[in-house]
């Protein structure tokens, strides 16, 4: 026995002395415990982290400490409870259990057969989930591949490139960019000779490959 129950029956002389006064400090049968266990009795309901095996057991727990305090609970009792407080998706299973004989209505059977339902229950679930989780794959990449042809659709009239409108490919701002950003990276060689090419007749023939480039330029553009 631990320190504080010893403390109680020190004084008792029988053994009986001694269960009465356990019994009426750990057990107490007044009414508030009667009212409060008939309460919790009524008012039970299937825990949903539980599965099937503790939902039973929780409910043969409780038949027993009302067998204790007020009075024992039938069986058939006890199988309407655990039919009650079924959660929906057991609607199916209910019906076929009001087929059975009563000769087989017994806790054991009943719950060799909840535990067998719960187990298909749990694989149709999975498989549900997984077509659900396909079937929002699929339409995601549907609706991305509808986006991006409503996007072509709407550019239709505007540019391609950058997909802004009032302006076409051949026009866009951003490959002007890329080309100007394509002729700076050329060699200092390569941009003689470019620029070269675009001077008039007469400062090109001042122009030979071994002179130095010059601070300034005069670039003829052709246009009148």
């Amino acid at each position: 026995m631990e320190k504080q129950p010893m403390m109680l029956i020190l004084n008792c002389e029988t053994a009986k002395e001694m269960w009465d006064k356990l019994q009426a400090v750990y057990e107490s049968k007044n009414e508030l415990s009667m009212h409060a266990l008939q309460q919790k009795w009524f008012s039970l309901k299937k825990d949903p982290s539980d599965d099937i095996a503790t939902h039973i057991a929780k409910i043969e727990d409780l038949c027993c400490s009302l067998k204790a305090m007020i009075k024992p609970v039938s069986s058939s009792m006890m199988l309407t409870k655990i039919i009650m407080t079924l959660p929906k998706e057991y609607n199916h299973f209910v019906s076929a259990w009001e087929s059975v004989t009563n000769e087989r209505k017994t806790i054991e059977n009943l719950t060799s057969r909840l535990i067998m339902e719960e187990v298909r229950l749990t694989e149709t679930n999975a498989e549900s989930n997984e077509l659900m989780s396909r079937h929002k794959h699929s339409k995601k990449r549907s609706n991305s591949g509808n986006a991006s042809k409503s996007h072509r659709q709407n550019n239709k009239d505007g540019c391609w490139s950058c997909g802004k409108g009032g302006h076409k490919q051949r026009d866009c701002w951003s490959k002007q960019k890329q080309r100007s950003t394509v002729a700076s990276s050329k060699t200092p060689n390569e941009g003689n000779a470019l620029i070269g090419s675009l001077l008039t007749s007469t400062d090109t023939a001042a122009y030979t490959s071994s002179d130095a480039c010059p601070k300034s330029w005069l670039l003829d553009s052709s246009a009148s």
